[in-house]
């Protein structure tokens, strides 16, 4: 002889008991606010992230402006000088080079 007993029902997406609904239910608002507090967290985030982006753009409008001026008035300054004054600042790197474009130069002709 054997004692048969019951157990509850189990949940199915058909049918499910009342206690299971309940605790989906409370799980799913929960889920709900957690989502929308992370949503809204993401959101903040993201607005400061793009004032900061906005802000280093504009300084770097800002540096790119200045630049260009600068850049415009020192050649606005800038004067011919001979052949002659700029080999008598020339360095020996540039000696170097000069005399191996100056073979090179020769050998071709």
């Amino acid at each position: 002889f054997f004692l048969m007993i019951r157990r509850p029902p189990r949940s199915t997406l058909s049918s499910s008991s009342a206690a299971s609904d309940v605790y989906k239910r409370q799980v799913l608002n929960k889920n709900s606010e957690q989502l929308e507090a992370e949503q809204h967290r993401i959101t903040s985030e993201g607005k400061a992230i793009k004032r900061q982006i906005e802000s280093e753009m504009s300084n770097l409008e800002r540096l790119i402006i200045k630049e260009k001026e600068i850049l415009i008035s020192s050649i606005d300054r800038m004067i011919p000088v001979s052949y002659t004054h700029l080999r008598a600042h020339e360095t020996p790197e540039h000696l170097v080079c000069r005399l191996l474009l100056e073979k090179k130069k020769n050998k071709q002709k």
